[in-house]
């Protein structure tokens, strides 16, 4: 299988594509025009010179094949923040944030046509907005301006602002739900997180329980829609959106690096990576939760430092991101069936395609790779 490298475009170009149709991003819930600034950093894939077959992707990634998993594709990415798929598996929605000449924060929004990893699209928020985060579908961005307030939902295809979300304090972290249909913002200055309506912008729940010795946290979706995981250094619990019930506390013996949840054929099953220790050893490990009872149940042992994870569709798979390598589990043998070696620097962003036959990885100074079952 041959991998195909691309050569990304200069900044200029970005610019070009999109600096007549930008919106200025303000309170204001109805668009204005705004003049992209000046960056030296977004690194887009151009279209594909090169005209090689690419790996099939008629196979599905299963504990019988993973062991054959190859580069199939790949592209340049500089600081990638989010990478998405869209539910039909055949785009990805790589966020990337870089800075301005003037040092501004800029954020982008690259829709990857998969398997060939051109640029269908590409949206670029205006100097100084401090978060992009995007939908399930790609077609909307979740972007928090410099003012962090509110959050303006944005149509990447149009460029308009769809609605502004006003949670009433200052913005920490925004998420999608699994489904698109809600938006999570957790405050500041509160162990709080407020649910919006994605299609109206109406608040629609506030959620509050959670609270530990430590200053910082984070909250939101992670797998499914019924639900919230509240996370804060070696602390995850999880809490029911409808009864607003938290479950019990997950307690981990140092900071967590990663965190995923599977609704696996069994039930529930939450993993998060940490390190822990094993016959004596402080290794980095990924434990296994019940996070409805709160039991902790294996622990799959990590040749480095974990810094992302992702559950297969059907939930039987677990990639996990290993410092520059990923690590391909079977979740219920407990077994490591592959070590993808491919990845030139650390990985962080790491999610298997909808229909489970591409996994993507990049990093913050990385490559985007996609990966498929090789022939």
């Amino acid at each position: 299988m041959k991998t195909i490298l691309r050569t990304s475009l200069l900044i200029s170009l970005i610019l070009a594509m999109t600096a007549c149709a930008l919106p200025e991003v303000t309170p204001e819930p109805t668009p204005t025009t705004a003049v992209q600034p000046t960056s030296t950093a977004p690194v887009i894939p151009v279209s594909p010179t090169v005209t090689e077959t690419p790996a099939s992707t008629g196979q599905v990634i299963t504990a019988a094949n993973a062991a054959q998993l190859q580069a199939a594709d790949r592209t340049a990415s500089s600081n990638a923040q989010a990478l998405v798929w869209s539910q039909d598996s055949q785009t990805i929605s790589l966020i990337s944030q870089n800075s301005s000449t003037g040092t501004d924060q800029v954020f982008s929004d690259a829709l990857l046509a998969v398997p060939s990893l051109a640029p269908d699209l590409v949206y670029a928020a205006v100097a100084g907005a401090q978060r992009m985060v995007p939908s399930p579908d790609g077609k909307t961005v979740a972007v928090m301006p410099a003012d962090n307030t509110q959050v303006d939902l944005i149509d990447v295809a149009s460029k308009t602002i769809l609605q502004t979300l006003e949670p009433g304090y200052p913005v920490n972290t925004v998420g999608f739900s699994p489904d698109g249909k809600t938006v999570s913002i957790s405050s500041q200055d509160a162990w709080q997180v407020t649910l919006f309506d994605a299609a109206t912008g109406q608040k629609t729940q506030t959620l509050s329980g959670f609270e530990t010795a430590a200053p910082v946290y984070d909250a939101g979706f992670s797998g499914t829609n019924n639900s919230i995981v509240w996370h804060a250094r070696g602390t995850l619990q999880v809490q029911d959106i409808q009864t607003q019930a938290l479950g019990p506390t997950l307690s981990h013996e140092d900071f967590i690096s990663g965190v995923a949840f599977s609704l696996s054929p069994d039930g529930k099953l939450l993993a998060s990576a940490s390190m822990k220790t094993i016959n004596g050893t402080f290794e980095p490990v990924v434990y296994l939760w019940d996070p409805a009872i709160g039991t902790y149940l294996d622990g799959l042992v990590l040749q480095a430092a974990g810094t992302a994870l992702a559950f297969s569709p059907d939930g039987s798979l677990l990639a996990v991101a290993a410092e520059n390598a990923i690590e391909i589990w079977d979740v219920a043998a407990k077994t490591r069936l592959a070590t993808l070696t491919d990845n030139p620097n650390p990985v962080y962003l790491l999610a298997f395609s909808p229909d489970g036959r591409w996994l993507a990885s990049s990093g913050y100074e990385n490559q985007l790779i996609l990966f498929a079952i090789g022939q």
